[in-house]
């Protein structure tokens, strides 16, 4: 089971507190794929577990939303890189021999 861990900006004296970051994730691929919601983290929450990712390689972006419902520009979208690897084989699960 793969997990995601982030740390957060500390706002300053003219910023709202945060609410939550939001977790995007798409495939990597040539051209980009498109973003799609994985789930949002009420602050101050910095991981998310990742209990159904298929294998493949990933990128999973973050943004932060402060308390008045305003997000972190899309430019300042922090992504990180990542593989899942297949799983190996099971192994075989019955055999016989017959003289």
């Amino acid at each position: 089971m793969a997990r995601l861990n982030w740390v957060t900006s500390t706002p300053s004296s003219k910023q709202r507190p945060l609410a939550k970051t939001v977790v995007y994730v798409r495939i990597k691929a040539e051209p980009a794929m498109p973003w799609t919601k994985l789930n949002e983290v009420a602050a101050p929450g910095n991981s998310l577990e990742l209990t159904d990712q298929q294998p493949g390689d990933w990128e999973w972006g973050f943004d932060e939303v402060d308390t008045d419902g305003k997000t972190s520009p899309l430019d300042k979208r922090f992504v990180v890189l990542g593989r899942v690897e297949f799983a190996g084989p099971t192994g075989v699960v019955s055999a016989t021999f017959t003289p």
